[in-house]
């Protein structure tokens, strides 16, 4: 990548996320979307949040990222097999359809 500090914070967030460590992954990933508030980042942070209870600040966040990406739905992004852990996969997805992600 071209951007080294912003990979490796997205890194550092998706990793913590998807260890479960919330306060963490959070932490970086809204270094992320501040820097880039145009990215998937953005999905990836709402869902964070959600996991961590923090539902009225996912649901604005996923709100932000339905603007960007007004097409994205819960099916769409499982169609895309970008990950391949299945399981990260459904945890991201849990965490954005509880911020509002639709089906």
């Amino acid at each position: 990548p071209l951007d080294t500090e912003t990979f490796a914070q997205l890194a550092l967030g998706m990793s913590h996320f998807l260890r479960r460590d919330l306060p963490e992954g959070i932490k970086w990933l809204r270094q992320e979307v501040q820097q880039h508030p145009l990215t998937n980042s953005v999905q990836y942070l709402a869902s964070a949040l959600a996991h961590a209870g923090e539902l009225d600040e996912a649901r604005a966040v996923m709100a932000r990222f339905l603007q960007i990406r007004p097409q994205a739905t819960v099916s769409r992004i499982r169609q895309q097999r970008m990950y391949r852990v299945p399981a990260d996969l459904d945890y991201i997805l849990e965490g954005a359809r509880i911020a509002g992600l639709p089906e």
